[in-house]
């Protein structure tokens, strides 16, 4: 799987591109290759492989690489904690079904699961969401918001797990 961290960085003085890289070699966790941020960045997101294997706390950290003064320095961060999930294997979506019925309308979305062990949790801040019709909807994080009258499908997805829920939009003008 994949997992994304948002790295915001502390710059002083004089503002230079910093490489991004695993500060140790974690067989089971790879960053496919070094990443630059310009000077003008103080974050970015990065997209680390973890093997299928690995499951509960995982523990990392990162090493930044630039130049102050003419000079190459490292700096080792933090360490970075997250918890491995194994995938869920079935996904319900709730409401099953959306019906945004004017302008001022919304839908939040509530997202369920259950893993290969058996074991139900809410996985809406892991899922992503694509209507396939963006011109009668926007989705904001985990909520529907109308634009424009008309019929669609919104994919629900946690990792390979997907979920299609019908959306229809009537009277948002």
């Amino acid at each position: 799987g994949v997992m994304h961290v948002n790295v915001a960085m502390k710059r002083e003085g004089e503002r230079k591109p910093v490489t991004l890289c695993l500060a140790e070699a974690i067989a089971e966790i790879t960053l496919t290759a070094p990443v630059s941020v310009p000077e003008e960045q103080d974050s970015i997101e990065l997209a680390l492989t973890i093997a299928a294997e690995v499951r509960g706390e995982i523990s990392l950290r990162l090493k930044a690489t630039s130049q102050f003064a003419g000079q190459e320095y490292t700096v080792d961060s933090s360490a970075i904690t997250a918890e491995v999930l194994p995938p869920p294997v079935e996904l319900a979506v709730y409401p099953a079904e959306i019906q945004l019925s004017d302008a001022r309308d919304q839908q939040q979305l509530v997202v369920s699961g259950v893993d290969a062990a058996g074991q139900v949790r809410d996985w809406t801040r892991f899922a992503s969401f694509a209507l396939d019709q963006t011109t009668i909807a926007k989705v904001d994080g985990s909520r529907l918001l109308p634009l424009a009258d008309g019929s669609g499908t919104l994919q629900v997805a946690v990792g390979s797990t997907r979920v299609s829920v019908p959306v229809v939009v009537g009277r948002a003008q």
